[in-house]
């Protein structure tokens, strides 16, 4: 008699966020560009409660602006009046929006973290770090992601800085922008040489071709430029 709970709340097409879970008041729910209509359906716990969407009635398919971002307020009154709501703040991309809501390189931070905002960031990656892999978060699916420079679906890291570039083209082509990311692989830092044959590398004990004598210890040329002496 008094139950002004929601059984179901199911939205189509996206996915709430949270869960729906029938003591959870407030949701969020994404809509990609393109979608000009929501359907939304709730189901009371109670036979005898009703519900209505607040400015909309109890019309299950509403029409979407893109681009839009507004609540959907779910009132639900119970058989003996008490009522309960049920809001889901809804935003509706737009097919020009650059927007990811997420960019970082796995096991390693961003410098600043990640804002839609700022366009430039650092990492500083360990000597022995060979490359590294981006991941994002691109609210729209129809998105375009391109990472660059990529080598089987890393970017290899030098010695020293790398600079990587990640672009965002809007779902309709019209709009770009680039996020710029410095990676800076950090030297080996001396005392790692050891003494070692003539002609023989003191890091990676090879034979060193064009070998360079620097202290009274032998390089091969790549090793050379990992040691800070």
């Amino acid at each position: 008699m008094d139950d002004a709970d929601l059984e179901k709340l199911i939205v189509k097409p996206g996915k709430l966020k949270p869960k729906f879970n029938r003591n959870v008041a407030e949701y969020e729910l994404v809509l990609n560009s393109g979608i000009t209509k929501l359907n939304v359906d709730p189901f009371t716990r109670d036979c005898n409660a009703s519900w209505t969407i607040m400015g909309r009635g109890t019309e299950r398919s509403l029409a979407i602006t893109e681009g839009s971002i507004f609540d959907l307020v779910i009132e639900v009154t119970a058989e003996n009046g008490s009522t309960k709501n049920y809001t889901i703040s809804v935003t509706s991309l737009a097919s020009n929006s650059t927007y990811i809501s997420s960019l970082v390189i796995k096991e390693h931070s961003l410098v600043p973290a990640f804002k839609h905002g700022v366009l430039n960031y650092e990492c500083i990656v360990p000597s022995n770090c060979l490359s590294v892999e981006f991941s994002y978060v691109a609210p729209d699916k129809n998105t375009k992601i391109e990472i660059s420079p990529l080598t089987d679906d890393k970017i290899v890291t030098n010695y020293g800085k790398t600079h990587a570039q990640v672009k965002i083209t809007s779902p309709d082509g019209t709009a770009t922008l680039c996020y710029h990311v410095t990676i800076q692989r950090e030297k080996l830092i001396s005392p790692l040489p050891v003494k070692s044959k003539e002609f023989e590398c003191g890091v990676c004990m090879q034979l060193a071709h064009c070998s360079v004598k620097v202290s009274g210890y032998w390089f091969c040329q790549s090793c050379l430029q990992t040691i800070e002496l």
